[in-house]
């Protein structure tokens, strides 16, 4: 059975994008990607709405996965996002213990974050 996701990817670099949406398309997962990366754009996504999940790379030039976060924590805390980036060490120490992936990844690895996550998000959602 196949998973549907409207997945908001904040990402500057387009082949990065492909490889995650291949990835989880090649696992089973269909997903309806909205690519922005600057804050207008990731702004203006967050108010059109209808998005599962945040991917959001840390470092990109004139914003940064830190202030998406933030910005998403004001707007739709409930919201489960996930940086995916190779810089786990640049992360500052309170933000460590955020759902992370890191560059390179295993399509495995990938899949399952997403998926454990979205669990907890819908398991928080319905205890409320």
């Amino acid at each position: 059975m196949q998973t549907r996701l409207n997945i908001l990817h904040l990402e500057d670099d387009r082949l990065d994008a492909d490889r995650i949406r291949e990835t989880l398309a090649a696992q089973g997962t269909v997903a309806d990607m909205k690519l922005v990366h600057t804050e207008a754009a990731f702004r203006a996504a967050l108010m059109v709405g209808n998005i599962d999940l945040v991917l959001s790379d840390y470092s990109l030039p004139g914003f940064s996965g830190l202030s998406a976060l933030n910005i998403l924590r004001e707007t739709n805390p409930e919201l489960p996002f996930i940086f995916v980036t190779g810089e786990r060490a640049a992360l500052p120490a309170e933000y460590q213990q955020r759902p992370l992936i890191a560059k390179p990844y295993r399509p495995e690895a990938l899949v399952g974050r997403i998926s454990q996550l979205l669990s907890a998000a819908k398991c928080q959602s319905s205890a409320a």
